[in-house]
């Protein structure tokens, strides 16, 4: 028996401007001043989806030299750090530059989050100095080739449908899957042509469902949907490497079916 496959997509590709977080500021400013290049690093999967950003090679010994005595103990301090104030375009952020076994900017989040930083990209730092000779950073951004085609908004279709919406746990954000409940179990089943059901109830086997992450990074995960027609259950297996990349909760998706090829 054949299986058929289902494309889940979030309807955030429709909000054309990504969300800030508190700390950033979006503001016209003076022409930055005569830079430094003091790096540049091709994204990791960690580079691109985590909290810190680590410097290495040549380029950890350039930006160190960039700062001066004082700067460089409060990066080497322990417990401290230096705020670096970052901007990416017209949109300001504040970063944290550490260094112990490591080198690393600390507050790197919400910069890959609101950027859509995806594995491959590269990132350029210069630094400068302001009027009072303050360090400050200026990130360019080289994307991917194909990123722009990637990320292209899901057309509206007829085949698409919302399924579920679920405010997201502690424990789902962590957990290998993701339990669908109420009404929305009742959706998702209702979607399902008969064979897909058979295969979602049958042991061992179960639903693979290629998914977009269309409010984060465009990244694809492959998932599989099971239920427990026993315990009445219906959860999506495989949930864990798409919770580790969602950094805005609820979490709402759209489903968006096309042929299998």
């Amino acid at each position: 028996m054949s299986k058929r496959r289902m494309n889940f997509a979030s309807n955030s590709r429709e909000r054309k401007l990504a969300r800030r977080n508190p700390n950033q500021q979006e503001e016209e400013e003076a022409p930055i001043p005569a830079q430094d290049l003091l790096f540049e690093k091709k994204l990791t999967f960690s580079d691109a989806t985590g909290s810190q950003l680590t410097i290495t090679g040549a380029y950890r010994e350039t930006l160190m030299a960039f700062l001066t005595d004082a700067e460089t103990k409060k990066v080497e301090e322990i417990g401290g750090g230096l705020m670096v104030p970052t901007r990416v375009a017209n949109v300001r952020y504040e970063l944290e530059l550490k260094r112990n076994s490591t080198t690393y900017f600390n507050k790197w989040g919400p910069v890959a989050s609101a950027n859509k930083f995806k594995v491959g990209n590269s990132v350029q730092g210069f630094g400068y100095r302001d009027g009072a000779g303050e360090f400050r950073l200026n990130l360019s951004v080289i994307r991917n080739p194909n990123q722009q085609q990637e990320e292209a908004p899901i057309p509206e279709n007829p085949n698409q449908h919302l399924l579920f919406e679920k405010k997201l746990t502690a424990t789902e954000t962590a957990n290998g899957r993701l339990l669908i409940t109420g009404a929305h179990r009742a959706t998702v089943l209702g979607f399902l042509t008969v064979e897909e059901r058979q295969d979602a109830e049958k042991d061992g086997v179960g639903v693979k469902v290629p998914t977009r992450d269309g409010n984060g990074n465009g990244a694809r995960y492959e998932l599989e949907l099971k239920r427990n027609k026993k315990l009445n259950n219906v959860y999506l297996m495989g949930w864990q490497e798409v919770a580790r990349a969602i950094t805005r909760i609820p979490y709402q998706f759209h489903f968006f079916h096309t042929p299998l090829i």
